[in-house]
């Protein structure tokens, strides 16, 4: 969330047959900064301020993220979604 060109984010843990789970970000861009921002970019930027084991090894950009009815991101839809 602290990119400038990050709107929202969601982020969980998605099962993997080799480490058991991986870190997956769910990223909702500002509306100028879609097609400017990449993956990459976005794994420089997490490298710089997150502990190694919490980078997202999987990054997907969507249009809205599902949130419950207070507003809190909805993590157990973006799983639902994901398998």
């Amino acid at each position: 969330m602290a990119h400038p060109m990050i709107k929202s984010v969601g982020v969980v843990g998605v099962p993997d047959q080799k480490v058991g789970e991986n870190v997956k970000a769910v990223i909702v861009l500002e509306t100028d900064a879609h097609g400017l921002l990449t993956e990459g970019q976005i794994l420089e930027f997490c490298e710089d301020k997150l502990a190694h084991y919490k980078i997202p090894r999987i990054i997907e950009f969507v249009g809205e993220i599902p949130r419950t009815d207070i507003g809190k991101v909805s993590r157990r839809e973006i799983r639902e979604e994901t398998q």
